[in-house]
């Protein structure tokens, strides 16, 4: 009697073993796309078992596609900060040197002001932009016409 269960849970077994080898087999389509995604070749007989690896085949490479996309961006972030630092550094650097040596007509450089010393226009503008403690300014200019007028008026010529 022992035997005979024995047996007959076996052959149960077997046949459990076998139908799902069979469902295995059921007929599917695998599309183009996910096998040339995958890089697999057509399975000879396209069925859910085939259709499984498939499956896992896109998800793997799909998996391995994405590490290294974020390597590669990664990577190229990397980059572009040291490339995007050595430009700022080197364009502060020219900007600073060009204000030293050109300047501008509020703050002249060496050069600008070596240019416009030996011109009249230089000369004017030095004058102009620097007060002497000699020269009167506006306010000061005009107490000395009131002055001179007032001193005109009162001497008789």
């Amino acid at each position: 009697m022992k035997k005979t269960i024995a047996i007959s849970v076996l052959i149960i077994i077997i046949l459990a073993t076998g139908c799902q080898m069979i469902n295995d087999l059921w007929p599917a389509q695998t599309p183009y796309i996910a096998q040339k995604y995958a890089e697999v070749n057509k399975p000879v007989w396209d069925c859910i078992g085939e259709l499984e690896k498939t499956r896992q085949a896109v998800i793997s490479k799909h998996i391995e596609q994405q590490i290294d996309l974020k390597y590669q961006m990664e990577k190229d972030s990397a980059k572009y900060d040291l490339a995007i630092g050595q430009v700022n550094i080197n364009l502060q650097q020219a900007k600073a040197e060009r204000d030293t040596t050109i300047g501008s007509i509020d703050k002249p450089g060496w050069l600008i002001g070596l240019l416009l010393g030996t011109t009249g226009i230089g000369a004017y503008l030095v004058g102009y932009k620097t007060q002497r403690p000699e020269d009167y300014n506006e306010a000061e200019h005009q107490q000395a016409i009131v002055a001179i007028k007032s001193e005109q008026t009162k001497t008789p010529a």
